[in-house]
């Protein structure tokens, strides 16, 4: 568990330093699995967060779950990340953030051990991209995201890892640029040409431990957006705490 956690703020620490010299049209983010076990439970999460895969970005993200039934639930999350701090004033900076509403059913085992979610929801993003110093170069785009997100986890006291394969379908909302380099603006237009509505598969890898109520969450959400991964950034990793509230505190 300690490795666990030095190797994820050390990758967070790395991400936040990577300089970036290319826009970023495309990001993966985190996941909600709260393994909810009872009407009432209430699950949140905050921390730090990372993208990565062409170029590198850094912020944070909260995630919220509320078992409304003893086996239906609604949950949201909210990121937001970009790579403003960079040392060359000509680089591409980008920001971005995306925000998730959803729900689903969740059950147990007999003794509340494991866990099974199929949750599915409504995902909206925009990404945005400007060159450095006086240029007016720049790069818009919008995503509007429907997701399927089945997972199984196991669930102790002081441990908990789940396994989330989410599919989701990518639809472009906004794709509005204007960039001077006539290369680069080759490049962009063939990746909007070749990047229509596509359906992607995203597996997340959730790891919760400390004390019954507040745990240290690290989680890994991987992306099969494209073979060359241009302009795009297909690892996701977080590192934060969560709470799980159950529902004899709440009432």
């Amino acid at each position: 568990m300690k490795s666990l956690l030095q190797y994820s703020a050390l990758f967070m620490f790395v991400s936040a330093l990577l300089q970036a010299c290319s826009p970023v049209m495309y990001s993966n983010v985190g996941q909600n699995v709260p393994l909810l076990k009872e009407k009432g439970d209430v699950f949140l999460q905050g921390g730090i967060s990372g993208s990565d895969g062409e170029e590198s970005a850094s912020g944070g993200g909260f995630q919220f779950a509320y078992a409304i039934s003893d086996h239906w639930q609604i949950n949201s999350s909210f990121y937001a990340l970009g790579n403003q701090e960079i040392s060359d004033p000509d680089d591409w900076r980008g920001t971005g953030n995306y925000f998730e509403i959803g729900g689903g059913f969740y059950s147990t085992s007999e003794n509340k051990k494991w866990v099974y979610e199929i949750t599915g929801g409504l995902g909206f993003s925009s990404i945005k991209n400007k060159l450095g110093g006086v240029s007016r170069d720049h790069i818009d785009v919008g995503h509007f995201k429907p997701y399927l997100q089945p997972a199984v986890g196991v669930s102790l006291k002081n441990f908990e890892f789940a396994f989330s394969p989410r599919i989701a379908y990518n639809t472009f909302t906004k794709k509005e640029y204007e960039i001077f380099d006539p290369s680069l603006s080759s490049e962009v237009q063939t990746f909007f040409d070749q990047q229509g509505d596509f359906l992607i598969l995203e597996p997340g890898f959730t790891l919760r431990g400390g004390i019954k109520n507040v745990k240290v969450q690290i989680q890994l959400v991987l992306s099969s957006f494209s073979e060359d991964k241009r302009f795009v950034n297909d690892t996701f990793s977080s590192f934060g705490l969560a709470f799980s509230i159950p529902s004899n505190k709440v009432n």
